[in-house]
């Protein structure tokens, strides 16, 4: 389990940064979400007490029918038409935001608590910043936080070795 942590994490990160180049970047970056997706089902079963995978899942499907319904009834076309329906928008934007804000905490709490049970910086760190980007999600700068977590948790995979082994 541990090689294969290791090796998803090495890929996951090069996707990442794959991720940055234009045009072919947005393949490269899918690929690194489904990567840390498998790594969060993976450091899952470790029996750490994580819960990474669920509250991902909740975060994805939760996310992605409302903007995906929005992006499909071209939001910016019906808010010119009415007031009443750019407050909707704007709500709806709003308890996305604080959705992410609550699921995000708990990804963070979990990330802590695998950082402490085997003493990897990179989770601690990791988790950290995705705990202040959850406090910061409603203000918009909590993505920022999110962003710059995740190399921090794919380099704590890429040296994962389990507790109680010799350093």
């Amino acid at each position: 389990m541990q090689k294969t942590i290791n090796l998803l994490g090495i890929i996951a990160l090069g996707s990442l940064v794959a991720g940055m180049f234009p045009v072919i970047g947005v393949y490269f970056s899918v690929l690194g979400l489904v990567l840390t997706t498998v790594l969060y089902a993976k450091v899952d079963k470790l029996g750490y007490g994580t819960t990474l995978l669920n509250f991902t899942i909740y975060q994805w499907v939760v996310m992605l029918v409302p903007t995906g319904i929005l992006t499909y009834l071209g939001v910016e076309r019906f808010s010119q038409g009415s007031n009443g329906l750019t407050y909707l928008i704007i709500m709806l934007v709003v308890a996305l935001l604080l959705f992410l804000a609550f699921i995000n905490y708990f990804i963070a709490k979990s990330l802590l608590v695998l950082g402490e049970k085997t003493d990897s910086l990179w989770f601690k760190v990791s988790g950290t910043l995705t705990k202040v980007g959850a406090f910061t999600m409603p203000v918009l700068l909590g993505f920022v936080f999110i962003v710059l977590a995740q190399p921090f948790f794919l380099l704590g995979c890429i040296l994962f070795k389990p507790a109680g082994e010799i350093k």
